[in-house]
């Protein structure tokens, strides 16, 4: 349960070897490579030698061909099994002969071209669908749209639209105005028409200026017509009809071509995608690394425990490299590597998510990972909802043998909260809530489900209560205790006594008082006195950074009114109780529900099958979300807080990222760093 030692590496290599050396600790994936500290004025620029290839442009146009040609893409893999590590294993040689001889920036600007193409047949075929609709409220006009678009030398005809009462008043006042000069009409389509009312007039050009002085004057709006529009509605309405006809042949073709060619290149785009990638993060290592004429200098940390890897990745190299291994100095800020057993390291993942331990500190791992199991199966508590979780896990741990080691801990995490739930389960005798009793033909299981049963939380909730706030209790004085062993370790000793010391003893006294109270009056004066001795170290040294002994003293007497937020911290754990009943609850309702249905005459039997499945189905989906929150809502808050330490970095292996292809290590490289590291 220990944040495990790193040592601080100086790789100087000579300048003609620095691609090699990095290809190999990409390779072996054990240690990690820091950008380093250069003074802009200082620093020499990169040779055109050790330039390379501009990867990062390279990689933009493989990303955009992947993301745009997702949707005529059919995976055959499938993007959940792709996610649990089913993809080919590649090596990085043959990536490298299909960089080669693929011309990216090609394939990119074909593409890109088919999009421009598709970009405008989309827009056009949307303006004609908009002139389309426009038109179809304009049968009523006879004459041919040249007279709207062009008109002649003296005549010309205006098309508007407003509000219906709006182009009465226009209509009369255009009559009024113009006279025998125009001819007027207003068009009102019937009652719940999508058609908008509209109106035309055949004009002198003469009275042009009368006319829009009288538009807005009665707010009614010019219909703008293309200027090619030169038939009448009808005649212009077929035109239009065959040029959709025209532009969707022609984006069917486009998307054809795009399906071929999706078809025949995206397998190898992905794993470029990949290479692309891998050999970026290499450049970038190089780029960021000290130089001088003839040496580059690779700056890192690597954990103690893979030195002699390191060595051994090293050695075919031992004439243009010489390594440095150093401890970390005062000021150095150690990435952080979680060292536990195989058993704790699922529960690194929670350690991480709450954030990573200071260098130095104590790693969490171990010791909340048996409290998250107990609260886990306490929260889900039942031993059907268990084994249906267990074997989710084992089938997708036996099934995917490739997946990332993060998300195989995942999993394992899950069959171990999968256990705990059944054993727990077993011991509350909750198996689909009450099934066994719900349903006659279960009968014969009742005598095994009653030996295994202990409690019953349904029919004697304050006991399981009783339980909570205990395992509450050990909890909270576990991290107390993790939190003086710390001390303890770093030579503190004062500091576990007053800090950690004097609450224990403040803390048990209190209990013992409370206990005696009730049960045993005799141990009643123990427990006061212990109280006291707890309190009087704590008074005289909680306040010991302050100045003065009176901002001493009043600082120790405040430190006092912890005692409440302990009562607070374990009365959090009656959420054990709470969530472990409304999930029982849950359960024998739709038992209950689905016995009901199961008395139907004819459709019972699969009233009853639907709702028992379904129900439990969603019971089971409902409830594990709670059953995960809450007990690593109780390792933050109320654990953690007793003795954690956050705020350092993750270790970050320089080593191969990969999306879509497994990278096939060369048989005589060294197994890579675990995902954990």
């Amino acid at each position: 349960m220990a944040v495990a030692s790193v040592k601080k590496i100086e790789l100087y290599v000579h300048r003609a070897s620095v691609d090699e050396v990095l290809a190999v600790l990409q390779e072996r994936g054990i240690c990690e490579i820091s950008a380093a500290e250069k003074n802009a004025e200082d620093a020499l620029p990169v040779r055109p030698d050790e330039a390379g290839c501009d990867y990062s442009a390279q990689l933009s146009d493989v990303n955009y061909l992947i993301r745009f040609l997702a949707p005529w893409y059919q995976d055959p893999v499938g993007g959940f099994a792709r996610m649990l590590g089913e993809r080919d294993d590649v090596s990085v040689a043959s990536l490298a002969e299909l960089a080669k001889k693929t011309d990216v920036p090609h394939l990119a600007e074909q593409v890109r071209m088919r999009e421009r193409r598709l970009t405008e047949l989309r827009s056009q075929v949307q303006q004609i669908k908009t002139l389309q609709q426009t038109l179809g409220g304009l049968g009523a006009f006879e004459p041919p749209l040249s007279m709207v678009t062009e008109g002649s030398r003296l005549v010309a005809a205006f098309l508007g639209t407003g509000r219906a009462e709006h182009l009465e008043e226009w209509k009369k006042a255009v009559e009024a105005e113009l006279g025998a000069d125009a001819e007027c009409s207003v068009h009102i389509p019937e009652k719940g028409s999508q058609s908008a009312p509209w109106c035309s007039v055949i004009y002198l050009r003469s009275s042009e200026d009368k006319l829009s002085e009288l538009c807005l004057k009665h707010s009614v709006t010019k219909i703008d017509l293309p200027a090619d529009l030169t038939g009448t509605v009808a005649e212009e309405q077929e035109k239009l009809l065959a040029k959709l006809a025209s532009l969707g042949e022609e984006e069917k073709s486009v998307d054809d071509w795009l399906k071929t060619f999706t078809a025949e290149h995206m397998d190898e785009i992905r794993k470029l995608g990949d290479y692309l990638a891998i050999m970026k993060d290499r450049q970038e290592a190089r780029d960021e690394s000290e130089r001088t004429e003839q040496v580059v200098l690779l700056q890192g940390w690597v954990p103690a425990h893979r030195e002699s890897d390191l060595r051994r990745a090293l050695a075919p190299f031992e004439q243009s490299v010489a390594l440095r291994l150093l401890e970390p100095a005062e000021g150095d800020e150690p990435p952080i590597v979680l060292e536990n057993a195989e058993c704790a390291r699922p529960f690194e993942m929670l350690t991480m998510l709450y954030g990573a331990p200071v260098y130095g500190s104590v790693d969490p791992s171990f010791p909340m990972m048996p409290f998250f199991l107990l609260f886990f199966g306490m929260c889900y508590a039942d031993a059907g909802y268990g084994i249906v979780i267990t074997a989710i896990a084992m089938y997708f741990l036996k099934k995917y043998q490739k997946m990332p080691d993060s998300i195989k801990q995942a999993l394992i995490m899950v069959k171990y909260c999968g256990i705990a739930t059944i054993i727990f389960g077993a011991v509350t005798g909750s198996w689909m809530g009450d099934m066994i009793d719900a349903f006659p033909f279960l009968a014969f299981l009742r005598p095994v489900k009653n030996f295994f049963t202990l409690l019953e939380p349904m029919k004697d909730p304050m006991l399981l209560l009783g339980i909570s706030l205990a395992l509450g209790i050990v909890h909270i004085y576990w991290g107390i205790g993790l939190a003086a062993w710390a001390n303890i370790r770093e030579k503190k000793y004062f500091a576990a006594f007053a800090d950690q010391g004097g609450w224990l003893i403040l803390l048990t006294g209190l209990l013992i008082f409370g206990a005696g109270s009730f049960k045993a009056p005799e141990l009643a004066p123990v427990g006061k006195w212990m109280a006291i001795a707890g309190a009087v170290i704590l008074v005289l040294t909680q306040g010991r950074e302050k100045k003065g002994i009176f901002s001493k003293l009043i600082s120790g007497c405040l430190s006092l009114y912890n005692v409440t937020s302990y009562l607070g911290d374990v009365l959090s754990y009656s959420r054990l109780l709470a969530l472990g009943l409304v999930g029982g609850a849950v359960a024998m309702i739709i038992n209950l529900m689905s016995s009901l249905c199961g008395g139907t005459a004819y459709v019972g039997w699969i009233l009853a099958l639907v709702i028992f499945f379904g129900g439990h189905v969603f019971s089971m989906v409902i409830n594990i979300l709670g059953a995960f929150v809450h007990p690593l809502r109780l390792q933050y808050v109320e654990f953690f807080g007793k003795f954690y330490s956050s705020g350092g970095a993750a270790f970050q292996p320089f080593r191969y990222k990969t999306d879509y292809v497994n990278v096939a290590a060369r048989k005589d490289a060294s197994p890579a760093a675990p995902a954990g590291e």
